[in-house]
This record gives C-alpha cells, sequence and structure tokens, in this order.
C-alpha cells in the first residue's frame, strides 16, 4: 500500500510541472478582425452602405464598423445617426482598404497581394 501512495504522489507531481500555455494578447483590431472573418463565414456581415442603412433601421445590427476616410462626409453622419438613434456601437477603422479586406472585398494578386 505504502509504494502505491509514493507512485500516485510521484504521478501529481510529475502533473502539476506541466508548463502552463499562455494566452496570446489579442488587440482590438485582431479581435475585430476574428469577428468580422467569423460573421462572413455565417453570413452575418451587411456589406455597402445600402445593406447597413437597411440593417441598422431593422434593428438588426449589433454593431457597425465605419472607415474614418470615406470619401462622402454625409454618408459619414448619415451612419453615425443612423447608430445613434437605433443605439447601435459605432467602431471607426482608420484606413477603407484594411476594413474591406477583412470583410472579404480586397481584390487579390498572383503574390496573394493586396492590388
Amino acid at each position: 500500500k505504502e509504494e502505491v501512495k509514493e507512485e500516485v504522489k510521484e504521478q501529481t507531481v510529475e502533473t502539476a510541472e506541466e508548463p502552463v500555455q499562455k494566452k496570446p494578447v489579442v488587440d482590438f483590431n485582431t479581435a475585430l478582425k476574428v469577428v468580422l472573418k467569423t460573421a462572413l463565414a455565417h453570413d452575418g456581415v451587411a456589406k455597402g452602405f445600402r445593406e447597413c442603412c437597411r440593417a441598422i433601421d431593422k434593428r438588426k445590427a449589433l454593431f457597425c464598423v465605419l472607415a474614418d476616410n470615406c470619401a462622402e462626409v454625409k454618408y459619414k453622419q448619415l451612419i453615425e445617426s443612423l447608430c445613434a438613434e437605433a443605439k447601435v456601437d459605432l467602431v471607426k477603422i482608420s484606413d477603407k482598404k484594411v476594413l474591406g479586406e477583412w470583410i472579404g472585398l480586397a481584390k487579390y494578386d498572383r503574390n496573394m497581394k493586396v492590388r
């Protein structure tokens, strides 16, 4: 019986010494990219001005991502006001090309680089 107890103690010590894997630190942009890719895979992304306006009006949007360097100022104002009215969270991204790449609107060349 004593031998069995010693073996059990040794086994528990060995399992306690296993290295603990740390989770990687994820910043906001990386997390947003993962969420958008997952939503895109499940057909849950409204792309474009018209689709976004409809989703926000119907109260189906959970959050909205808007590029800061949008060409039309009126588009930005309308989306911001619709989000405020519907109480939808608005996330602003600095570059529209990056946002387009994240939601699958980018075109790639032979070397898999964005055009």
